[in-house]
């Protein structure tokens, strides 16, 4: 396999509760090293071994930014319909109140999950479940 590597790019190097509160550590000149799906180094270009950054292939990294894993922990699995022009609501201005005032919003989520079938809910639910698992979560 080929060593690679992803230089220069700005890097959080931790999240956590404890690191939300006190600021995260974001390092600025900072590189990523990897052998097939293995990280080997993460963290301050200066802080890399030299011998193993210039045995890699290097990617060009500018305007990057590298989180820890995030997942979102309120994802649902199983619903129906779709609130696509909601965000876009929200993205123009309106708040959540004003778009459940007009019947929209998690009650819009509601009536379309009680009106779907078994099946349906099914079917979605494990297109969902396949996209997740090819997103790596």
């Amino acid at each position: 396999m080929t060593l690679q590597a992803l230089y220069p790019l700005r890097l959080i190097t931790e999240f956590s509760a404890a690191s939300a509160a006190q600021g995260k550590e974001i390092v600025e000149d900072a590189c990523l090293v990897w052998e097939a799906e293995t990280l080997v180094f993460a963290g301050a270009k200066a802080d890399c071994n030299p011998q193993l950054f210039a045995r890699a292939q290097v990617a060009d990294g500018e305007n990057y930014l590298a989180t820890p894993g995030l997942i979102d922990c309120h994802t649902h699995l199983v619903f129906a319909g779709d609130r696509a022009d909601e965000f876009e609501a929200r993205l123009l201005g309106k708040s959540y109140a004003e778009i459940a005032a007009t019947g929209g919003g998690i009650q819009r989520s509601v009536r379309a999950t009680q009106q779907a079938s078994e099946a349906e809910l099914l079917q979605s639910a494990l297109n969902r479940a396949r996209n997740l698992i090819s997103d790596g979560v």
